[in-house]
């Protein structure tokens, strides 16, 4: 499948066979970090995470890879890559020590140029605490959702919406009426009922 046999034990948190490769010098890429939040092991985090030290740069660029497996050319983007699967997986620790090193590289300002992608992940996968989480380090996710800031992304604005409501997260929703303009969600709902059906959650 491409992928090596570290990155393979890191993702499925083998912590034996780990250390077993890394005694023995196995190969390993610049997202066995990436491979390791998802395996969800704190030992291997850690070793992962001074590893990815050593080989990346900490400083920020806006080189972007499309190949694969991905070469990483600075921390952030290796960090905003486990952020999106600690979100998916609802790592909420996890989720905070990752803002926390994106801290250490003076780089939590650029969390607002992926505010689309933050907001989508926590939606998609019905996490309303890790938009809390990332509020209490000034990353404003809610801020796609004020007309005054979105202005001409009205779509982007109604895809969030239909995401959550698709998908039948009636708890996020209600999140977002105290923490937005409960309107502009009424207004959503009232002009797409295919979708609400769709979400075949009554209270929705």
């Amino acid at each position: 499948s491409g992928v090596c046999l570290i990155n393979y034990a890191a993702e499925n948190g083998s912590i034996n066979c780990f250390k077993y490769l890394l005694v023995n010098h196995a190969e390993h890429s610049h997202d066995l970090l990436i491979h390791a939040v998802k395996g969800g092991n704190t030992e291997i985090i850690q070793i992962a995470h001074s590893a990815m030290k050593k080989l990346i740069p900490s400083f920020t660029t806006q080189y972007w890879s499309n190949q694969y497996p991905k070469t990483y050319t600075c921390q952030f983007d290796v960090y905003l890559d486990c952020l999106i699967i600690a979100i998916k997986m609802h790592r909420y620790s996890l989720i905070d020590w990752i803002l926390t090193q994106i801290g250490d590289i003076n780089a939590v300002g650029q969390l607002q140029s992926h505010l689309g992608q933050l907001f989508y992940t926590c939606a998609r996968n019905g996490n309303a605490q890790a938009i809390l989480t990332l509020m209490n380090y000034n990353i404003n996710v809610l801020e796609l959702l004020d007309n005054s800031q979105t202005q001409g992304r009205s779509s982007n604005r109604h895809s969030h919406f239909s995401t959550l409501i698709r998908h039948g997260f009636y708890h996020f929703i209600q999140f977002l009426f105290q923490m937005t303009n409960q309107k502009q969600i009424d207004y959503f709902c009232i002009n797409n009922p295919s979708l609400v059906i769709q979400s075949q959650n009554i209270k929705i």
